[in-house]
């Protein structure tokens, strides 16, 4: 079990965690390079022990350019919350059809290959992709 302070507005207090460590996630950017995917996903809640991805998205751009689009839905197999539908704009009838992460989540891994990922709050993103990868397909996701 790890330590670490959290701070809120009563104070610091040290707080026990059985926090994810996640190596070899990726590095980051000082400057945008001219290819690389920009990935984006949708999920039910805040944490990857906890919440599920209800969407898979990505763009890939060569040379400056648009070339490719991934977007899948994932069914989580349970409700998403009302705040969840107006935020994302996602409803269950539109994942009732859906497949699960288990069956999607190889075709976006395939779809990002090696290519640099970026993405707005990516690290989100990131630790959502990092966790199921290593869930449901045993090994890393690496970026």
């Amino acid at each position: 079990m790890r330590s670490y302070i959290q701070l809120s507005s009563e104070g610091a207090q040290i707080v026990e965690s059985n926090r994810t460590i996640r190596d070899k996630k990726g590095d980051s950017l000082l400057e945008l390079p001219n290819s690389f995917t920009i990935i984006d996903i949708e999920t039910t809640g805040l944490d990857p022990r906890f919440d599920e991805i209800i969407e898979l998205s990505a763009i890939r751009v060569i040379n400056g350019e648009e070339v490719e689009k991934f977007s899948e839905l994932v069914n989580p197999d349970y409700p998403i919350s009302n705040f969840i539908k107006e935020l994302t704009g996602i409803t269950e009838e539109m994942l009732s059809e859906a497949e699960p992460i288990d069956s999607v989540l190889p075709r976006y891994l395939s779809f990002i290959g090696d290519d640099i990922v970026v993405g707005y709050n990516v690290h989100f993103d990131v630790n959502f992709i990092y966790d199921n990868t290593l869930k449901y397909l045993n090994r890393k996701f690496q970026v």
